[in-house]
């Protein structure tokens, strides 16, 4: 049986989600370390070979959370990103000047909405990017990547 105040402590530690961004410029084993326990390994060469690649193509970065205002380009440069599938989630990368910086989001906290925008949300943040410049490839991509993710979280999707 568990004490109130042991589920009280289990519950806060349960809502806290953390942002997970990633100076990944130069990866440390630190660095490598902390996205293998977050969203796993990335896949072996034979399975991404299979898989039909694990990355998407870049897109346009619309507008993002104001927690990304830091990681993002002061000016109006236009900013891009994409997509790695991982074993336990996705990284999302995205530069700001000679900085690559990576988002961190396991399949668990992944959610993925199309209307205007084509937006990545996780932990109550985004990242919208261009929906009509999402190409048949990246709409192929995403497609599989929602088929990750019900697989991971043992889920099915409705076409």
């Amino acid at each position: 049986m568990i004490s109130t105040e042991e589920q009280s402590i289990l519950i806060s530690n349960c809502l806290k989600v953390e942002l997970m961004i990633l100076d990944t410029t130069l990866l440390t084993e630190d660095v490598v370390r902390k996205i293998n326990a977050l969203v796993g390994a990335s896949y072996p060469v034979i399975k991404r070979l299979r898989m039909g690649g694990t990355g998407s193509r870049r897109m346009e970065l619309v507008s993002a959370s104001p927690q990304f205002a830091h990681f993002l380009a002061d000016n109006s440069d236009t900013v891009y990103a994409n997509i790695e599938l991982r074993e336990k989630g996705i990284l999302l990368h995205f530069k700001k000047y000679q900085t690559r910086y990576s988002w961190l989001i396991p399949y668990h906290q992944l959610v993925i909405f199309k209307s205007d925008t084509f937006s990545i949300h996780s932990a109550g943040q985004n990242m919208r990017f261009h929906a009509e410049k999402m190409d048949e490839l990246n709409s192929r991509f995403v497609t599989r990547m929602l088929e990750i993710k019900a697989q991971y979280l043992g889920d099915s999707i409705d076409q």
